[in-house]
């Protein structure tokens, strides 16, 4: 049950200020239980004035700093935001405005220290922005519609963005609901709903707890360090690898983060991007580890592990069944039995590994396979065709044993 004094902080919480006399009437007599109160505070999260004036700066602080607010600064320019509008200026507009403030701030400098230098946005500046804040690379519409333009104006149209608001809808409703009875500490990512430290699957039992937890999908931030857990569901992980700075900056999987399957069938969609194969089999920020994730797609932008010398190790990720290279391929080492490695939507160059042999057919070579007999090891290269999508032959498999003893590869 509220009384007036709390009715005022809850308005002061959620919408930036004061109740009207008559507001403040309605929520104290519609408040008289406990179920009331919850009700009125969400009407109050999920009114078009939150929605108009607080949520949108909540959003633009995780867009360009990855964090939630400040009480004061959540407070400053949602009253800024409405005055602006009230007297006639577009959301957009003040947005921008905001955040040519926020683009020459230290926080800033010090996050995209390239970016601040002319406040232009660059193939770098949006490749680490979509990674900070959908956890992906930009496609090649979004770079043509964005490189070149003023970063102040690109961090309005990102806080606005339809991608944005689904994303984080229901995080800034537990925000600010969390505002609202005074448990918020304003610290951390906003995608950190339970306060952890971590974002991971407990964070979607926070933002609904009334629902049942099924897969999840997590993806990892600019944060080192980060711990993501799946569900014992259907779970899918994202995240960037680029060591194009020498120590995987680029990127948002970082030194030391880790993401565990947990239960279910998992996905991983992991980005490798340029610099990501700096050295050898080496293109994972040391002390990061995926286990438990049964299906892992390595997505490459421009065959980035071409030219890994010692091939792709498979054993960096612990309990796969499945293991993707797509839009490049590069040799395997380290397959456990249970794994298979295969290739998507790779283009045909003509090289050692893969040599198209007809218009609709391609050649595969795989170097030094190992076979397991019963008293021997036998390694062979072995040569794949496929035709309109069947494999046709096999070459280079090893032979029965002598006499009769067929050994079992």
């Amino acid at each position: 049950m509220a009384t007036a004094s709390q009715t005022i902080a809850i308005y002061n919480a959620v919408l930036q200020r004061d109740p009207t006399d008559a507001e403040l009437a309605t929520f104290v007599s519609n408040s008289q239980t406990d179920a009331g109160e919850d009700t009125q505070i969400d009407l109050l999260v999920n009114s078009s004035e939150a929605n108009s004036f607080v949520a949108p700066i909540v959003r633009l602080y995780q867009a360009t700093f990855g964090r939630v607010p400040d009480a004061a600064g959540l407070d400053f320019w949602s009253d800024f935001l409405r005055a602006q509008v009230e007297d006639g200026a577009t959301t957009f507009d003040v947005l921008t405005t905001i955040n040519a403030g926020f683009a020459a701030s230290t926080e800033f400098e010090a996050r995209f220290p390239e970016a601040a230098s002319d406040g232009i946005v660059d193939e770098t500046f949006l490749t680490a922005l979509y990674q900070q804040t959908f956890g992906r690379v930009p496609t090649d519409d979004d770079k043509e519609f964005y490189v070149g333009t003023q970063i102040s104006a690109t961090l309005s149209a990102f806080a606005q963005s339809s991608e944005t608001i689904d994303m984080f809808d229901d995080y800034v409703d537990l925000f600010l609901t969390k505002s609202a009875n005074g448990n918020q500490d304003f610290e951390g990512s906003l995608l950190d709903a339970d306060d952890d430290g971590d974002v991971d699957a407990d964070d979607a039992a926070a933002v609904d707890p009334n629902q049942p937890v099924e897969g999840v999908e997590r993806v990892f931030t600019a944060a080192v360090g980060e711990i993501l857990e799946g569900t014992s569901d259907d779970d899918e992980f994202r995240g960037v690898v680029d060591n194009n700075a020498g120590d995987f900056s680029g990127g948002t999987v970082n030194i030391g983060d880790s993401a565990d399957g947990m239960g279910g069938t998992d996905t991983l969609n992991l980005t490798i991007a340029s610099g990501a194969a700096a050295a050898a089999t080496v293109f994972l920020p040391a002390g990061s580890s995926f286990a438990n994730i049964e299906i892992v797609n390595l997505l490459q932008a421009a065959d980035t592990l071409a030219d890994t010398a010692d091939g792709l190790d498979a054993s960096l990720f612990s309990g796969a069944t499945q293991l993707w290279q797509v839009d490049g391929a590069v040799g395997v080492n380290n397959l456990a039995a249970e794994t298979t490695a295969g290739f998507r939507d790779v283009d045909i160059d003509n090289d050692l590994r893969v040599s198209q042999t007809a218009r609709n057919a391609f050649r595969v070579r795989f170097d030094d396979v190992e076979f397991e007999g019963r008293r021997r090891e036998v390694y062979r290269d072995v040569t794949c065709t496929v035709r309109r999508g069947s494999v046709v032959e096999l070459a280079g498999l090893p032979e029965p044993g002598r006499r009769g003893h067929n050994d079992r590869w």
